[in-house]
Order: structure tokens, then sequence, then C-alpha cells
């Protein structure tokens, strides 16, 4: 039912919030409610007053559109709103242009016009939008927005000031924001979800809404506007008469009040209502979070609010015209003021290209330029500002004392000068949570943007946000990105990575402070999206709670640069055709390679290998193909699993690649499970294939509503203020734990939640049905939870939720697994009596303690890095988890070839072996050259490089005794230095260089030689 509540005091309010009832309050003294029986015993109980406007809101909803008369002007449907738009676009071509964002849940579209002279066109135009319907039983606004429109498209030509704004302006009309809700005349989305809770800046998970942009509606609107640059944006609601501005979360008022409420008063004075008042909707109104007010404002710097167009949320039809009468002067004043302010276009200073860059005007949110155009437009009062731009790949640019006038655009062109770094930083907050709010803290969300300035936004306890990084961050042989931390005391955090602000996301890795993330960490060869999670200590509500987020850094990768895009077996000839290397199966494993570089990747050598003692490699990959930029090749290699392997065992290859002549170079890890994972259908009837505990007021149980098969987990039949759990605790690989879940509840109130380690990593309520959720896990023994929770009162739908189909991880083995890499060395030409290094790595991946002996032939030492003194034998006990890094060095004793084998055995049977090559040359004499057929690069000493190092080389012929040149380059190809060889050797002091790969090259009668060093201080 629908219930008026009447407010005559401050604890009125209170008493009323207090209660988590659904619908909406008013500044007037009122709230409308919609109701269930026992929620309205609960409002007797309190004693305020209330009256019942609609006692079936199911029978009112559903005879709404049937008592409609045709015969007169009335309420227009979703189809005739849909045709409507249609024939717009079709008598109007010219200047009106219908976009499709979507579909809604039952499959009607979700739609906008774009009205404007050379509509196909983006031009050097302020953007404005108006949506309405976002709550489908407030009929009245998708009214106005689709009658707008045809005003629009009739009076262009005929009306001067129409003609001159759509000539000037870029406007954008969402007529049907909820068309479900609309054809059941909802406020909801038809699963049960308020879109004005769904939106993704603040998020809190109000109005039944399961996580940010949740729903396909609210992802559609999101979509329009992510892209696009609005000034102004008018989203219309009815239920009083009133212009609710940001911030809707939170008291504070934002940076851009001052413009925002000044424009807001002139909605106010320009339209026809008697008194239309206007103010911050989380004080004028009442708290919300999610809303899309918020996210327009906070996301994208538009000036954005809640326009309550009437009282009532279904007029009569006798006034559908009044109140659309009432709106259209200030709809076509905010068209007008859209143009006010400050402007200008940005280009590059030697192209003249739009750039897509970030515009900062004094303390206020930023806005961003068009990036086909590259203009920007922002509204502001008459004054003076300072304007400051700020572009990846380019030097930040900044103009000071811009005077704006009234009622005028000042423009300010930004000419900016491309960087000579590499690195690019975050672009857009694109979603966020804190859980509860923080009010405590300022919320300077723009903060996590650009370089580190240390000024930072703090995520708050347990919460999280998204950044948009603009370009893919691309998997590098290195760590691939930064997060910085923007004061002096490190706090924890978990790093996701994904390639859309809805995911999935998947687990890169764990750091306090600041701290460098290797992309590959998450599986993926590329990511535009990083999830920061705060890790949930400290204070909730306070002053820089929760992981302080500077800035978020990476690097353009300049040349080839080749990674593991995927991989996969294909056991379809030998093996049981099931896609998993079953013990004792032997079958194909499909690495493909994709080039992530700007560079054509060209001689391309991979080598695979796996000192796993249950895994064998028979041969090599096939060769891969030159592969352009962004390109893909795929190779295969014959593997196989011996009987005795454990299922769901680990088996850890290594792929090392080259390519370009050595100009590149990558290793990488994969990691493929043998046999089945651990997995729960609960098909046995009870809970007993798991060690399964119970907590709360009742137990799980065993029920028939399953996914898939015949049985499922039910949560227990618990009451209100009560909860149920299920959980276990497993020792796991590192993988992805994935779920079917299923939810029956009180939309908003009762949660079906899921906990790994105590930390909630999703949550969902109201009606949804069977879906599939997936978290990443990182290795060691974790607890899952699932847990139904229910507040204080009232129930819904079945008031339970369904668990099935669940997949864990590979579980830890508890016996030891070398891991071994790099298996082949080529040190290539060393002077006799010289030496020189490199290094290898051996990780227990599996459990207990792994150990054995390294035996070195003659020619070769070992030793720990960082120890000094090397020994052909050396013993070695790792325990789970624990990795060591060795030098392995090279010491020619004679001019000869050493062509040998390192065993690396493991107790007590198992011995693995490292191929090592490498050739012994002697030194030459200041006052007697040799002569040599081929001129050639020898390497340097030592490799890797402290502060100097010494290149050695040999020409052809008799021009030893000749001076050369040599050319020093960074990995990005990027000229260093040239440096003088004399008698074969050159001298080289890096100590004013940083870490990191460089390639040196000799060029002598068209031979061209390139070797490379690792600087490591």
């Amino acid at each position: 039912m629908e219930v008026r509540v009447f407010l005559n005091s401050q604890s009125d309010y209170q008493t009323l919030h207090a209660l988590k009832l659904n619908g909406d309050i008013y500044p007037n003294g009122e709230a409308l409610l919609y109701l269930i029986p026992s929620e309205l015993e609960m409002i007797k109980s309190t004693g305020l007053k209330y009256r019942i406007e609609r006692e079936d809101l199911n029978e009112f909803s559903g005879k709404f559109w049937q008592s409609m008369d045709t015969t007169r002007e009335a309420y227009h449907t979703y189809a005739e709103i849909v045709a409507l738009a249609d024939s717009l676009a079709t008598a109007f071509p010219d200047i009106c242009e219908k976009y499709i964002f979507g579909t809604s849940v039952q499959g009607r579209e979700l739609g906008a016009l774009k009205i404007s002279d050379n509509v196909t066109l983006d031009e050097n135009e302020a953007e404005v939008m108006f949506d309405g319907g976002i709550h489908g039983d407030e009929v009245g606004c998708s009214e106005n927005c689709i009658r707008f429109a045809r005003e629009l498209c009739m009076d262009y030509g005929v009306d001067p000031n129409i003609t001159n704004l759509v000539d000037n302006r870029e406007i954008w009309i969402y007529y049907m924001v909820n068309p479900d809700g609309r054809v059941a005349d909802s406020r909801y989305n038809s699963n049960g979800v308020d879109l004005n809770r769904d939106a993704g800046y603040m998020w809190d998970g109000w109005g039944g809404s399961s996580g940010a942009f949740s729903q396909v509606e609210s992802q559609a609107l999101r979509d329009a506007t992510y892209s696009r640059q609005f000034v102004v944006h008018t989203t219309y609601h009815s239920g009083t008469e009133f212009i609710s501005c940001p911030w809707s979360y939170r008291a504070d008022q934002c940076p851009d009040f001052n413009h925002i409420i000044q424009l807001a008063g002139v909605y106010s004075t320009t339209s026809t209502y008697p008194n239309l008042d206007y103010g911050q909707g989380c004080t004028g109104m009442y708290p919300i979070n999610g809303s899309t007010k918020d996210t327009n404002y906070g996301a994208a710097g538009a000036i954005s609010w809640s326009m309550e167009i009437s009282y009532s949320k279904h007029p009569p039809a006798s006034q559908i015209q009044l109140y659309y009468q009432r709106n259209v002067p200030a709809m076509i004043a905010m068209i007008e003021y859209a143009g006010y302010g400050l402007e200008g276009v940005v280009t590059d200073i030697n192209t003249g290209d739009p750039v897509a860059a970030t515009v900062f005007i004094n303390n206020y949110f930023p806005c961003y330029t068009d990036p086909a155009f590259g203009d920007y437009h922002k509204y502001v009062l008459p004054g003076t500002y300072d304007i400051t731009i700020i572009a990846n790949g380019y030097e930040t640019q900044t103009i000071n004392n811009v005077v704006v006038t009234a009622n005028n655009a000042t423009a300010t062109d930004f000419q900016l000068q491309p960087s000579d770094e590499d690195a690019f930083y975050g672009y857009k907050f694109s979603a966020s949570q804190i859980p509860d709010n923080n009010t405590g803290d300022e919320g300077n969300t723009p903060a996590s943007l650009g370089e580190p300035d240390n000024i930072n936004y703090s995520i708050g306890k347990d919460g999280w946000c998204i950044i948009d990084m603009q370009y893919p961050i691309v998997d590098g042989t290195f760590n691939d990105f930064t997060v910085y931390e923007g004061d002096g005391s490190p706090e924890g955090f978990d790093c996701y990575a994904g390639n859309s602000i809805d995911g999935p996301f998947y687990l890169v890795g764990s750091g306090s402070g600041t701290t460098e993330f290797d992309l590959s960490g998450s599986g993926l060869s590329e990511a535009q999206f990083i999830k920061i999670v705060d890790d949930g200590d400290g204070t909730q509500t306070a002053p820089d709670a929760g992981f302080d987020l500077d800035a978020i850094s990476t690097e353009f990768i300049q040349g080839a640069n080749l990674v593991i895009d995927n991989y996969y077996i294909d056991d379809s000839a030998t093996g049981n055709n099931d896609g998993i290397l079953d013990p004792g199966e032997q079958a194909e494993l499909y690495i493909i390679v994709r080039n992530n570089g700007t560079e054509m990747a060209t001689d391309i050598i991979s080598l695979l290998s796996c000192s796993d003692q249950f895994i064998n490699v028979t041969g090599q990959l096939d060769p891969y193909s030159n592969i352009a930029p962004g390109e893909m090749d795929t190779s295969s290699v014959i593997v196989s699993a011996s009987g005795g392997t454990p299922n769901g065992h680990p088996a850890y290859f290594s792929l090392d690649l080259h390519c370009n002549n050595g100009a590149f170079s990558g290793m990488y890890d994969i990691i493929i499970n043998i046999g089945s994972m651990p997995y729960e259908d609960f098909e046995t009837g009870d809970f007993s294939s798991f060690n399964w505990q119970f907590g709360g007021s009742l137990d799980w149980t065993i029920n028939s509503n399953a996914y898939q098969g015949v049985y499922c987990a039910r949560s227990g039949a618990i009451g209100n203020n009560a909860s149920t759990e299920m959980f276990v605790t497993m020792d796991v690989a590192s993988g992805q734990i994935t779920f079917f879940r299923k939810v029956s509840s009180e939309s908003s109130y009762d949660f079906l939640q899921f906990y790994i380690d105590g930390s909630m990593q999703g949550q969902w309520s109201g009606q949804m049905d069977w879906s599939q959720e997936s978290f990443s896990v990182t290795t060691g023994t974790h607890t899952f939870k699932w847990v139904y929770d229910k507040d204080t009162n009232t129930t819904g739908g079945s008031d339970c939720a369904w668990i099935d189909n669940i997949s864990f991880p590979a579980s830890n083995p508890d016996y030891p697994i070398l891991y071994l890499t790099p298996t082949m060395f080529d040190f290539g030409q060393v002077f006799v009596g010289n030496d020189s290094t490199d290094q290898f790595i051996i990780k227990n991946v599996g459990g207990g303690t792994l150990a054995g002996t390294i035996t070195t032939p003659d020619g070769f030492t070992v030793m720990e890095t960082g120890s000094a003194s090397p020994v052909s034998v050396l013993d070695y006990s790792l325990s789970s988890g624990e990795s060591q890094e060795y030098d392995l060095v090279f010491s020619p004793t004679l001019a000869q070839i050493y062509d040998n084998q390192i065993s690396v055995s493991v107790l007590p049977f198992q011995i693995e072996n490292i191929d090592v090559y490498g050739e012994g040359i002697p030194q030459t004499g200041l006052d007697n050259p040799e002569f040599y057929n081929e001129t050639k690069l020898l390497g340097n000493f030592p490799n890797p490089v402290g502060n100097a190092t010494v290149i050695s080389y040999q020409l052809r012929g008799s021009a030893q005794m000749q001076n050369v040149l040599i050319d020093i380059y960074n990995i990005h190809g990027d000229y260093v230095t040239t440096i003088k060889g004399e008698k074969g050797r050159a001298y080289f002091d890096t100590s004013q260089l940083g870490n990191g790969l460089y390639l040196y090259k000799l060029q002598y009668e068209g031979s061209t030689q390139i070797q490379k060093m690792i600087l490591i201080k």
C-alpha cells in the first residue's frame, strides 16, 4: 500500500528513519512510503500520523494503464513513447538521432534522443542531459522528456531561440530510464531494485542494490553519460516539488555548491511554479547513497540534480500539460546556461589533434574534454579562475586569472606539449563504497587521479574504489603498475584488475603503503580498471580512515612486448576430452602469446620447462610467427601427467620468451591443476563431502530447489533479528572460488552475504534468481562462509537463500614441489680468467620441506645471491612457499666450449637439470691483436651491473686495434648515450643510470650486434 506519513518534528524524522522503510521523505514534512500490512502496524505503534493513499498498489498499478481513455489526452504508454521517439528521429533526421544503450531486464529498449544541428557529429558545443522515469511509478517524468523532445524538433527553424540553442548545444533526452517500472507502474525495476540507489559513486547497498551499477538499466544510463561531457544533467522525479542538489550521501556541501545552487535558483525562477524550493539533497530532503545525481557530479563533474515535478506521482491526465509547461522555460534556460562560464579546446601542440584531458578549475571537482574534439565546458559564476589541464602523455599546463563575466563564456584554449615520460596515471574515478559512509573525512575522490602529489582520497574502512586508467595497463616483463599511498603511515589493501567498471575483477595482489604490482598475478594480459579494497583495519568514522590512495601509475611500453594471453589443455585426441590434464593422461598444452608492445615481434624464441616430478614435457613449442602489435599467435606442445599425480596437484611451468634479436626477453609462469578440483554440489544429500560447520541461530539444510542436479544448500529458517551461517576452512592454492546463489528476501534489509576470512566479499538481497559468483583467493588456509542475515522486522519472498555448485581452488599440497627457473643459460663468450654471472630460482610451491643438492660441472660454481664464495656443490632446504635466488658463475679456465648441465636434486629421488653453455676465449694482448672471421659482441662483465661494467667485443679482420663506438639504449628503445671502445673493450660508467634493462649496439662494416645488460644497484 502507499501511505503518506506526516512529520511534525525532528524527532518524527528520526523515528521514521529508524524503521528503515521503503519510500521517500520530502522537505514539506511528509513521507510517501510503500508498505506491507505488518509495516503499517509499525507506523501505528510509533504514534506518527499517516494517511493511506492507495490500499492495494498492485491493483492500482495493474489498472492504471488500462484505465487511460485513448480518446483524450493521456499519459503515453511505453510503446507510445518509443513510437514517438522513433517518429522524431525519422521526421527530423538532420537534428534528431536515436541511440539505444541496451534493453531492460524484461527486454524493453533503453534509448535516448540527441538533438543538435549536425547531429551525427561531435562539435565544440556544451552538452546537456535530461532523463526521466528512473522510478517507474513517477509517470509524469518521462512525459516531460518526450514532450520536450517533440517541442524542440517541431520549433526548430520556427522559434529563433530554440533554433539558436539546437544549433549551438548538444541536447540529450533519455526518455525512459526504467521502462519495466513504467509498464508495471512500480518504483522499482523488475528485479525489485531502486535504480536511484544503484549508481556507483558512494554506493552502499541501498534499495535492494547488490552492487554498484548492478542493474542493466543503471549500466545503460551510465554508458550514456560516461563517455560524454554533460555540463548540466537534470533527472526528473515526482512526489514533491523540489530541486535536490548534491550531495545526497553526506551533509557537507560539495566543492561546486555555490554555482550549482545558483543555477538551481535559475531553474526555479524561470519555471512557472508558484514556489519551487531548492537545496542540498541530504539536508533538504533526506540522505541516500547510490543516487544518480551524486554519480553524475562526483564521477564526471556535471551539475546534476533531481527535479521533483509534482506532489502526486500520478497527477490526473488533465494536469499533464500543466506540469510540463511549468518546466519548459526552465529546461530551455538550462540549455542556454550550459554554454556560460568557462570553455575551450585542448590540443596537441605539434599535431593539432584533440586531447582527452582532465580539467581542474580552482578547487572544484574536475570535468573532462571531449576526446573527439578536445572541447571542455564548465558552468561557473562570474569571477576569476585558474584552469589546470592534466592529460596522460602530456605536460601539465595551467593558465591563471581567467575572468568570467555574467551570461558569457570565456574561451581558454590549451596546446599541450607531449611529455618525455612514458608514465600514465588514473583518469577517472568510476565507482566507490564506504560502508555506512565516513563523514569524518572530506571524501576528496579527485585526489586519487593524476600523478602522485601527497594529496589523497581515503577509501574508508572496508571501503573500495575503482579507477579508470584511460588506457589498458599491459602485462610486461617486470612490475606493471604502482599504487601510491599519500601519507606516511602505510595501510593494507587488496588490488584487483579488470576490463570493465562492472568487472569481473581479478586479484593482482595485496599491498601495504606504496606498492608495485605485476599484472600477471591476475591472469590478465591487460586491464584498464583497477579496484582498491581496504583491508578493514582502523576506525570507521575518522579523518583519513582506510587506505589513502594518492595515485596509480603505469608506463607505456615501447618496442615489442610479449605476454601470455591465455593457455588451455586440449585432450580431445589422447584423453577424455574434458579440457583437463588428468593423472595418467597425455594432452596438448596450447599457449597463446600476445604482443602488447608497439613494434613487430620477430624471431621469437620460446623455451618451456617444468621441473615437476609428476609432469613430462615432450619436445618444445612449435615456433611462433612474427606478431604485430596487439595481435596474437598460438603454439602447442605435448605434456603428460603420471598416473600417480594427486588430484588437484598444481603443476608449475616456466615459459622463457625472446624476440627481436634479444631486444626483448621475459619469463612467465603457467600453473595447471591436474585432475579434478574440490567441488561441492550437495548431491550426497547431506553435508558429508566437506568438513562443513554451522553458526548463528539455526543450521543450513539440504534442499531440492537446486541450480543443477537434485540438491542444494538452503539457509536456516530463522526469524527476525537473527542469522544463519555455513562455513568451511580449507588450505588451498591461489585461484578462484565460484558458486551459484539464489535469494528471496526482503529487499535492502535481509541479505545473503559471502565472507573470506571474515571479510565480506559480496551481498545480495531481494528476489534474485540463480546466478554464478566468483572471487579471487590467495594461497593459504582460508575460511569460506555464507551467511543469511535478517533485520529486526518484516519478511519478504521465501525469506531465505540457496547455494549450489561450489568450486574451490585446488587444495594446497602437503608434499614439497620443486619450481626451478630458468632451466637454460647461454653465457656466450667469456675471457679466460674472467667471470660471468646469472641467476636462477628454486621455490617450494608445495608443502612440507623441499631439500636437496645443487651440483655444478667444471667451469661453473654456485652460491646464494648475496653470498661471497661460490662453490661447486651446495645444499638447500626450503619450507612451503619459500624461494631462494642463486648466482650461477661461469669462470672459464681454458679456451674451449663448456656445454654441460647443473643438477638440482630433490630428496629422496628427483633430479632436475639446468642446461648451461659458455665459451672460454683467450685474452687479447695489447700488442698482439687476434685476427677474427666475424664481428661479435662477447658480453659485458659484470652483468648484472652495479656502477660500471666492461663490454668486450671482437672485430672482423685486423681491425681489432681500431676504435669503435657502441650505442646504449633503454628497454623502450630510447637512445641513452654512446661509449668508445678501444682494443676490444669499452668501459661504461653506469653510476648515473637507473635500474633496469639496457641494450648496447655495435655496428661495424655492415654488421650490427646487440646484447643486453641489467643494472641493479
